[in-house]
Parts: C-alpha cells; sequence; structure tokens
C-alpha cells in the first residue's frame, strides 16, 4: 500500500542527511587549505593537506549537489545519492579496523539512506492498489492502456 507522507518523510531524511554530510566535508576542505594547523599531515595517507583539502572541497560540493537534486526530486540526484551511498559504504567498511565504532554508524546511516532513496515514490504504485485494476498511469505520461 503506497504511503506518501512516509515516502516524502524518508526523502527528506536522505536530502538531510546527505546535505550535512556535505556541508561536513566543505567545512573539512576550507580547513585543511586555510588552518594547515589544525591536522598532521604525517598522518595522512597520502602526504598533502592542501592535495585533501580539495578532494573534501569537491566531495562536499557533489554531496550538496545531490541534496539540492534530492530535495527537487530530480532522478539524477538519487543516482549520485545511490552511488555515494554505496562508495561510503565501501570505504567505511574498510575502515572498520582503524575506527570500528564510527565505521559501523556511517554505515548504518548509509544503508538507512539508501533505503530512503529507494522506498516506493509518489506516482509508483502497484496494479492491484489500483480500483480499476488498471496500472497506474501518472498525469501527463501517454501511453497504450492496458487492459
Amino acid at each position: 500500500m503506497y504511503e506518501p507522507e512516509r515516502s516524502r518523510g524518508w526523502t527528506t531524511f536522505a536530502t538531510i542527511a546527505i546535505a550535512v554530510a556535505g556541508v561536513w566535508n566543505l567545512v573539512g576542505g576550507i580547513a585543511g587549505l586555510t588552518k594547515r594547523e589544525y591536522f598532521e599531515e604525517g598522518s595522512l595517507l597520502y602526504e598533502n593537506l592542501a592535495f585533501w583539502g580539495w578532494v573534501w572541497l569537491v566531495v562536499g560540493a557533489l554531496q550538496v549537489l545531490t541534496a539540492i537534486l534530492i530535495a527537487r526530486r530530480v532522478t539524477a540526484g538519487t543516482a549520485l545519492g545511490l552511488m555515494g551511498a554505496s562508495v561510503s559504504m565501501l570505504v567505511w567498511f574498510f575502515s572498520i579496523g582503524a575506527h570500528p565504532l564510527w565505521s559501523i554508524l556511517i554505515i548504518a546511516l548509509d544503508v538507512l539512506v539508501i533505503y530512503a532513496l529507494t522506498a516506493e515514490r509518489p506516482g509508483v504504485t502497484a496494479a492491484a492498489d489500483q480500483p480499476s485494476g488498471r496500472p497506474y498511469e501518472s498525469p501527463g505520461v501517454s501511453g497504450p492502456r492496458i487492459g
């Protein structure tokens, strides 16, 4: 059964979660470029703080763009969100040894974001849910009628 409020709520959750992560990464990228004294470059995988600052700026900008696209219900936003959450899950899975609790929390959040982005959407219902037994037809969509 289709529940529009539930779907809207999950979409809002995904939008907010991705936007918060994006803003956080933007701040981290700016800090990496401007406040070098806050970081220890020797502990980085690739010992160039400017490189990592730019990486986090780009990642943060992509996340903010993704959140905007999801909020506007653009399909590309959903695709970017799914790819971003999937890559994040993979990265944090390989980080479990170094940061077990944080990794598990981020993986769980990524699972929720993926669920939110793949949950039932407005305008998509099963044929059995329709009173006429016909598949749902979105307004403005033309095509052959079934049945």
